[in-house]
């Protein structure tokens, strides 16, 4: 057995800062993008240590919930994931809330790739973004991540963001990918779909190493 760290989080809907909950001994600071950046700072080392690798995976919807997402669209969160060395993120629903131009620009500025495998441009069926990255784990053994994104993204989605994007069924969508990439290694699947999609995925792909799920 090769030993793999996955760190993975989802929906952060723009909340970078800290924010107060009540607790046992009244309010308290929690959360933030610091102590999430600190904790895989820590991990990473922990594992360096032991010669373990470590991936950083997000499950999609990074935008929209903050004033700072709101006002800067975007640029805070981008510059935070990339400081943190985040692997690959999937495609969220909520990365089409200031429009397509927006997660293009975003998706450039990013230092890591977003995955789908089934949003494609209306038209054409080019896919908006790659299917898949492998990741070398050590010399002869790769892990690969794939991403895919809710299948109603266009009905959740104000219709002008999205009107140049179609979406293709998940299941039918991983399964044309899916031999080929199985013949690489353990294959993980970075889900932004319905927990309901994300078992039929696991019941059609039963080799499947893993499915990390968000939304």
């Amino acid at each position: 057995p090769v030993p793999v760290t996955i760190l993975f989080f989802n929906d952060l809907h723009g909340h970078l800062m800290p924010f107060e909950i009540k607790g046992e001994k009244g309010r308290e600071e929690v959360g933030g993008i610091a102590r999430m950046a600190a904790l895989i700072r820590d991990i990473r080392a922990e594992n360096g240590r032991r010669n373990v690798r470590t991936l950083v995976l997000m499950a999609g919807d990074m935008l929209q919930g903050t004033p700072m997402s709101t006002v800067f669209r975007g640029d805070p969160d981008i510059e935070c994931l990339n400081a943190m060395g985040v692997d690959s993120a999937t495609v969220g629903n909520h990365e089409f809330d200031f429009g397509l131009d927006n997660f293009r620009r975003l998706r450039e500025r990013a230092a890591f790739p977003f995955l789908s495998a089934n949003i494609v441009e209306k038209g054409n069926g080019r896919p908006l973004c790659r299917s898949c990255l492998t990741i070398p784990i050590q010399e002869g053994l790769s892990l690969t991540v794939i991403g895919i994104t809710a299948e109603e993204l266009l009905t959740v989605t104000l219709p002008s963001n999205v009107a140049a994007l179609d979406v293709v069924e998940p299941v039918a969508s991983l399964q044309r990918i899916y031999g080929e990439l199985r013949s690489r290694g353990p294959v993980v699947l970075l889900s932004h779909c319905e927990q309901r999609t994300d078992r039929r995925i696991a019941e059609a792909l039963p080799d499947l190493t893993a499915v990390i799920g968000g939304h």
